[in-house]
């Protein structure tokens, strides 16, 4: 496997701000491919705790990269997308970090991509997702589906080849195990 450009971009932009996240932190990769941005985080902050998801036929590669880096903080799991809304690691899992880079290559799988971001943001009201994607793969269409699905963003980063967007849920937030509305911390 090769690492596409967004993954490197999204650890770039994380290394110049290591201090603004907890050590202890849960992270979530979808459509890992390589493993690069969770390998990142995994290695940059030992106590926390790396999943790393893709497709059944990407999983020996990961799975091979976080042996070869020799890391215990990560767990490598299937996760098809399409079927993301049953699938219990989402269902009950509260991720302070969501990284999603270089997942949106073909416009079929923008509407299973961040209904599965929705889905893993809306049970625990400090999460934040970093997107990276190229603009050949996005446009303005991909920005109205994120609002639609009831996602905040912001752009971190923004050049004429590559965006690093940050989603969390829309506030206001409620909580559902505490029955309570939440505040909603900002992107950095």
């Amino acid at each position: 496997g090769s690492t596409w450009s967004c993954g490197q971009r999204v650890c770039e932009h994380m290394s110049t701000r290591l201090n603004e996240y907890k050590s202890s932190m849960r992270v979530l990769d979808l459509g890992a491919g390589t493993g690069v941005a969770g390998l990142y985080v995994a290695k940059a902050f030992p106590a926390a705790h790396v999943i790393l998801t893709d497709l059944p036929d990407h999983i020996d590669l990961i799975q091979t990269n976080v042996d070869a880096n020799k890391l215990r903080n990560v767990q490598v799991i299937p996760l098809d997308w399409t079927e993301s809304n049953q699938n219990p690691l989402l269902l009950g899992e509260e991720f302070d970090l969501i990284l999603a880079t270089d997942c949106a290559y073909a416009r079929k799988l923008h509407a299973p991509l961040l209904a599965t971001i929705a889905l893993a943001c809306r049970t625990y009201d400090k999460t934040r997702c970093f997107l990276g994607v190229t603009k050949s793969d996005t446009g303005p269409e991909f920005l109205n589906e994120i609002s639609k699905l009831g996602l905040e963003f912001s752009m971190l980063e923004n050049d004429e080849y590559f965006a690093l967007i940050c989603l969390r849920q829309r506030a206001p937030f409620f909580h559902r195990s505490v029955g309570q509305q939440c505040t909603i911390i900002p992107c950095l």
